[in-house]
C-alpha cells in the first residue's frame, strides 16, 4: 500500500494514499475508504465478474459478504494483487 507522511494534529504519521488524497482534496477530516461492489472491482482489475468469483473461492481474494453482496476495499485488493504477483514471479 502506498503511504504518505502527513502532519495531522501535530503528529507525523504514515497514512494510506486514499486517506492522504482526501485530506489534500480540501477535506479536513480523514474519510474512510469506501466499499466497492463486485462489478466495480472487476472493472478496476479489468477482469470479468466470474473471474472475481473464482478468485474469491480459489485464491483467497480479500472480499466481504454483506447480505447477498460481495464488497471490497480497493486498497486490500490492490495489495493482494501485488502480493500474488510477487509469489507468481518467484515460481
Amino acid at each position: 500500500m502506498c503511504l504518505k507522511h502527513l502532519v495531522y494534529d501535530g503528529l507525523i504519521c504514515n497514512t494510506p494514499q486514499w486517506f492522504a488524497t482526501s485530506l489534500e482534496d480540501g477535506g479536513d477530516v480523514m474519510k474512510p475508504e469506501p466499499w466497492v461492489s463486485l462489478e466495480e472491482i472487476a472493472q478496476h482489475l479489468g477482469v470479468s465478474e466470474d473471474t472475481v468469483h473464482r478468485w474469491i473461492r480459489a485464491r483467497k481474494m480479500p472480499a466481504h459478504k454483506v447480505g447477498h453482496f460481495w464488497k471490497f476495499k480497493v486498497s486490500q485488493v490492490d495489495a493482494w494483487v501485488q502480493k500474488d504477483k510477487t509469489t507468481a514471479d518467484e515460481e
